[in-house]
């Protein structure tokens, strides 16, 4: 494919150099839409490789940016947003939020920040999404003071950015609450009654189910005790059973406290990046 590709652009070479790579772009475009980027990928890398034209350039580093992006290769769609240079707007601007974009989900939160508040625009719509995504960032970070300060400066109302600036007021509250969640509380509630350290941390099914299993065996342990004896083999079997279960509640229940809060995180993160995404594509579409 990709020699079929080289010949195509070999035999259109006079009427490439005529109008600045127009038709190559137009090719890649084409490739891009029928997801073949590895071959849409060759294309603009010989545009970059053979054009001195800084708008060809700077929209092939965009494309590659965007084909990078959608594969899930954020240090490569990052090196190629960055390249897009400043006098090529509107591609610019889009490189530069999802170049941000790009650093958040990569984890790299104080440099997308940096990207954001050296940018300035009076734009309603850019203004409002760059506070946004600058808010978004400060939450992945756990930076809430930033956070605040930056949510007085949202607007709930704006069509653009409302339902994202509700969404991340709700997933403050929530990373809030879970960094309360108490490992030792969570034991002591296991000690006090069984299962009840998962319901605490919302895991009412897994409760539910070992307050069954714990009264089960504890209720076998005391009729063996009753009618057998503490010698008795089946009251042996079913005190062991009835204890390590009991124990290993308690063990399970301070542990999945941590669990819990890993995956509470790692949720909202998500969730997070999404609401930051959701207004670049509404705005770039």
């Amino acid at each position: 494919m990709r020699l079929l590709i080289f010949i195509l652009i070999i035999l259109t070479k006079p009427l490439l150099a005529q109008d600045n790579g127009g038709d190559e772009f137009k090719f890649a475009s084409y490739l891009i839409d029928n997801e073949s980027y590895e071959e849409a990928s060759f294309v603009l890398k010989k545009i970059l490789a053979e054009s001195e034209d800084t708008r060809a350039l700077d929209s092939a580093h965009f494309m590659l940016g965007q084909i990078y992006f959608s594969q899930k290769l954020l240090e490569e769609a990052v090196v190629h947003y960055d390249k897009v240079s400043n006098g090529s707007i509107p591609l610019s601007t889009q490189s530069l939020f999802y170049s941000t974009l790009s650093s958040s989900y990569l984890g790299k939160y104080s440099t997308a920040a940096l990207k954001l508040k050296n940018y300035n625009s009076t734009d309603t719509s850019l203004y409002n999404l760059k506070n946004l995504s600058l808010a978004a960032v400060s939450l992945l970070d756990r930076n809430f003071k930033s956070y605040d300060s930056l949510s007085l400066l949202l607007d709930k109302e704006n069509y653009l950015i409302g339902v994202q600036a509700e969404d991340l007021n709700f997933h403050k509250k929530k990373l809030i609450a879970v960094s309360k969640k108490s490992g030792l509380k969570a034991g002591v509630l296991s000690a006090l009654i069984p299962g009840a350290g998962r319901m605490y941390v919302e895991k009412p099914g897994q409760g539910i189910y070992q307050l069954i299993i714990a009264t089960i065996l504890g209720l076998q342990t005391w009729e063996s005790y009753r009618k057998d004896g503490v010698e008795s083999a089946r009251f042996i079997i079913y005190g062991s059973l009835f204890t390590s279960f009991y124990i290993g509640n308690i063990w399970g229940s301070t542990i999945g406290v941590k669990l819990y809060k890993n995956e509470i995180k790692e949720t909202v993160d998500n969730a997070i990046l999404l609401d930051m995404h959701i207004p670049l594509r509404t705005l770039f579409r």
